[in-house]
């Protein structure tokens, strides 16, 4: 016998090739052969109903006993024979299987029924036969709850979709609805067949109103995906379609501008030209949208057609122009100057200007022209008291920086440019204070050529930028501040944190590093902050094994276990129960020892982990007592 990993096997291919003779010989030989499967579940009748070869498979049907398993045999996606014979259009063999078993046409797979399978592929005499043995069937779902009308209309079949409709019991198939509570008529408009669309229609006008599970029109599903065809149909068939919105308040223009569908956005202004002016749940315009998604023919469109309009502000209070410079539309930036120049003083409610957005962003020709049109925009401040350069340091955009201080030096004269830089927010951080939180070392040379005091500024919690940058772990900035500025090292904040403290809550921080700011500090080993607790202390409690194997080095023993107050108390009222576990493997620890293992797997679960056994053990022991 063959193995079922043998592809393709003999059988198979006699079957698939309609080779009579071929399988008559293995027949003969063994009868049985035909009943196997390959890898894929499929059987010599599946293969032959595939194909349209009429003659094999009444060889293969010849025998009763045979033919009814070999009929019922599904692949490895629950398809039957028949599924495959109205799939490929073999019109001849749907009919020779429905003969030997009729109950067959209502077998399901994944994909549906037979029915499904011909309306999918588009086969309409096929189609034909199916509903003449069983009307029945147009009702039938699939996986996704789709009717085989769904199918033959995603596809784009009319003619199928017509035989579908006028079908006995078809009543209801045209307002059936999928998982996703979408009709027919939102598949056709979807996928942009115009004639399906029309077709639909024609049955029953007022399927245009349909929504889906979102509140979503067929209208919607057509301007979403660019078939301005179908749009062009259903607005001629249902005018009034165009005002309705889903259940977010978006109409179709919001739908339209959103997927940059230029065409489409010109027909829906022509027919109703206020329908730029109407917001969503959230209160943003369909202009919005297109500056949201960079689609500057959009924006182009709703602003030169409706000069009068003014673009409204959504629910954080951004406007047109914050969302145009958010996304780097260069375009539509320039086309919302022009048209509304006092746009670009507008602040959102966050208290930022479009130049704070896109230097937060890096969108770095949007900045040119907004300095540009107004250099002043450089000195606002947003309700954080941060500056444009803040917001470009704090995101490590250097060529954003770079312009912004060209801007002022070319503007105003050193002493502005040197005021400038030193500009602190409402927690008196400068602009390297951000650069050294994130880390960005060409944003920090840049500043601290504009201004080499900067290094020297502290902010309301007294962190100096070292304290930053050693806090994050960023090692090439803090060695480039020591360089700089060497007793910087000695500095604590008004928690009295020195920079080996913050140091050790840096999980990236390399052994190397940590040894080289305790050797610089030496002192900072045993100094004690407002929450009287160590570098060690904080490297432990931060589960920082780089941090603890580089300070245990300069630590006694008391001065650990002084870092493990628990363990010190637990040690001592466990001690008696390890020497009595410890003996009968003659086994000796020392109260070091123990720390020594602890120390050496230093994460905190490995510790608990251990904790937990010899509490265990120690239960364990008292039962046996």
């Amino acid at each position: 016998m063959e193995s079922k990993r043998d592809h393709p096997p003999k059988r198979l291919d006699a079957a698939r090739n309609g080779d009579h003779e071929a399988m008559e010989q293995l027949i003969s030989g063994n009868a049985g052969v035909f009943h196997e499967v390959d890898v894929f579940g499929l059987t010599a009748l599946h293969c032959a109903a595939s194909n349209g070869h009429s003659k094999a498979i009444a060889l293969l049907l010849a025998d009763h006993t045979r033919s009814s398993i070999l009929l019922d045999a599904i692949d490895a996606n629950g398809c039957t024979a028949l599924h495959f014979a109205a799939r490929n259009g073999h019109e001849a063999v749907v009919a020779q299987l429905l003969t030997h078993d009729p109950v067959l046409v209502h077998t399901k797979q994944n994909n549906g029924t037979a029915l499904h399978s011909a309306a999918h592929s588009g086969h309409a005499s096929v189609v034909d036969l199916l509903l003449a043995k069983c009307p029945s069937l147009v009702n039938e779902v699939d996986s996704f709850r789709r009717t085989a009308l769904h199918c033959a209309a995603m596809n784009g079949h009319d003619n199928v979709v017509e035989r579908l409709l006028f079908c006995d019991n078809s009543a209801g198939v045209l307002r059936a609805t999928d998982y996703h509570g979408e009709t027919a008529l939102h598949s056709a408009a979807s996928c942009g067949h115009h004639s399906v669309v029309t077709r639909l229609l024609a049955a029953d006008p007022s399927i245009a109103f349909a929504v889906e599970s979102v509140g979503r029109t067929a209208l919607h599903s057509a301007a979403l995906n660019g078939h301005d065809n179908v749009v062009a149909i259903l607005l001629a068939e249902q005018p009034d379609l165009i005002h309705r919105a889903d259940h977010h308040g978006e109409t179709v223009l919001h739908s339209a501008a959103e997927s940059g569908r230029d065409v489409i956005v010109e027909q829906l202004l022509a027919v109703s030209p206020d329908l730029v002016r109407v917001v969503d749940a959230v209160g943003k315009t369909p202009l919005h949208y297109a500056a949201k998604y960079r689609n500057d023919l959009v924006a182009a469109q709703m602003l030169t057609r409706h000069p009068t309009m003014s673009p409204q502000a959504y629910f954080d209070c951004r406007s047109a122009l914050h969302c145009a410079a958010i996304a780097g539309y260069s375009k539509g930036v320039a086309i919302l100057m022009a048209e509304w120049p006092m746009m670009i003083d507008e602040r959102d409610n966050h208290e930022r200007t479009p130049l704070h957005c896109a230097a937060e962003h890096g969108q770095l020709e949007v900045a040119e022209q907004l300095l540009t049109a107004r250099v002043s925009l450089i000195h606002a401040r947003d309700r954080l008291n941060r500056t444009p350069l803040h917001c470009a340091a704090d995101h490590g955009h250097d060529k954003i920086v770079a312009l912004l201080l060209q801007s002022v030096a070319s503007t105003y004269d050193e002493f502005a440019v040197t005021t400038f830089v030193n500009a602190v927010d409402r927690s008196r951080r400068t602009a390297l204070h951000c650069a050294a939180c994130r880390g960005c070392e060409n944003v920090t040379a840049r500043l601290l050529a504009a201004s080499p005091a900067l290094i020297d500024g502290l902010d309301a919690d007294g962190k100096t930028v070292l304290h930053y940058a050693a806090n994050e772990g960023h090692e090439a900035l803090v060695s480039m501040f020591l360089a700089l500025r060497p007793h910087l090292i000695h500095e604590i904040d008004k928690q009295r944190n020195t920079i080996l403290h913050l140091a050790c809550y840096a999980f990236q921080c390399r052994e190397e590093f940590i040894q080289q700011l305790w050797r610089l500090n030496p002192s900072a080993l045993f100094a004690v902050n407002q929450h009287r607790e160590t570098p060690f202390n904080i490297a432990v409690r931060s589960v920082n094994r780089a941090a603890i194997m580089t300070l245990r080095m300069g630590m006694c023993f008391d001065d650990i276990m002084q870092a493990f107050p628990p363990w010190r108390n637990y040690i001592d009222e466990f001690w008696p129960f390890f020497e009595q576990q410890c003996e009968p493997l003659s086994v000796h620890l020392s109260v070091r020892d123990v720390l020594v293992v602890v120390y050496e797997y230093i994460w905190l679960d490995a510790a608990v982990h251990i904790k937990r056994q010899l509490v265990r053990m120690h239960f364990a022991n008292e039962d046996k007592d």
